[in-house]
């Protein structure tokens, strides 16, 4: 700016200067005009950079016209949480199982099973058991009846304090009951809670039918002895003075006492046609009848004249 002020005294003075000294007029405005631009071209170059840089481009605004609207807002999608997983339990951090009892079957002291008893008879069953659990019996513990056939027993019966592994007999009155057949009772070991432990044991026994009478050798039988002589089985249907059929096993020999008469016959065997006809069998003779491939009758055939020899028709 100094610079600026000295060169326009300096203009001015050689310009009064001139004036005076020459006596050709001087176009004063022209003259200004001259210093004024002199003065604009300083001040221009004292501004200007010092080296030519291009100005920076400029970034258009946006409007709220420029931004596109999407023709629909999505659902957010949910972000699952995940659960940490579960520290495992160390394997030796087991709970320990509880003591309990228990009772185990030794053996049948009596009644085995299957035993037989008449109808309306009575008995004792005793079964022997151990206490083998990890604490023995409860005080007050009783032997109950569970299921099955209670044979005229009681609800339960009690049991004797016994020790660990130690063992007791346990006994149950009972009657037979009066119809013949297979009977059979399960018993467990209850305590006093009412909590039922330890082996389900059973009583078993049988109660025959009667037994029927054998049939004797009729008065004055006939006594026939029935021979089979085929290699396969004969069934023979008998009808007469007894209807009966035997059942004769092949190359089988049988003896029967018969109430004589006049008997008629019909025999089957796989691989035969029937054989049909009718005999006659006398009182206090014996006699022979032959299956083969026919039918013969000897009354004389080497046979046993003993009816001890002979049973009755089945």
């Amino acid at each position: 700016m100094k610079t600026s002020i000295l060169l326009l005294a300096s203009l001015l003075l050689i310009g009064l200067l001139t004036t005076a000294c020459s006596p050709a007029t001087v176009d004063q405005d022209a003259l200004k005009t001259e210093v004024a631009a002199t003065i604009f071209a300083e001040q221009t170059e004292q501004v200007r950079p010092a080296t030519d840089t291009a100005p920076p481009a400029l970034t258009p605004t946006l409007t709220a016209e420029d931004i596109p609207i999407p023709a629909s807002t999505a659902t957010p999608t949910q972000i699952p949480i995940s659960t940490p997983a579960t520290t495992p339990e160390p394997t030796n951090m087991l709970t320990p199982s509880p003591c309990l009892p228990d009772a185990t079957f030794v053996t049948d002291v009596t009644v085995p099973d299957g035993t037989n008893f008449a109808p309306g008879e009575s008995f004792t069953k005793t079964w022997r058991m151990r206490s083998s659990g990890c604490a023995p019996w409860p005080t007050g513990s009783t032997w109950v009846f569970d299921s099955g056939d209670q044979m005229g027993a009681p609800e339960s019966v009690p049991v004797p304090d016994t020790p660990l592994d130690g063992t007791a007999d346990i006994s149950v009155d009972m009657v037979a009951p009066d119809l013949p057949g297979t009977y059979k009772g399960f018993w467990q070991m209850q305590g006093p809670s009412g909590a039922r432990f330890g082996t389900q044991v059973f009583v078993m026994i049988v109660v025959p039918g009667p037994t029927p009478t054998p049939q004797a050798c009729p008065p004055n039988p006939a006594l026939v002895k029935v021979i089979n002589e085929l290699a396969t089985q004969l069934t023979v249907e008998v009808t007469g003075p007894q209807n009966v059929t035997f059942v004769l096993p092949g190359s089988s020999t049988h003896r029967y006492c018969m109430p004589p008469g006049e008997y008629a016959f019909t025999g089957r065997s796989a691989g035969y046609n029937p054989l049909t006809g009718t005999k006659t069998f006398d009182s206090d003779a014996c006699q022979c009848w032959w299956f083969y491939s026919g039918v013969k009758l000897h009354p004389d055939c080497n046979c046993e004249n003993d009816p001890a020899q002979y049973v009755p028709l089945p």
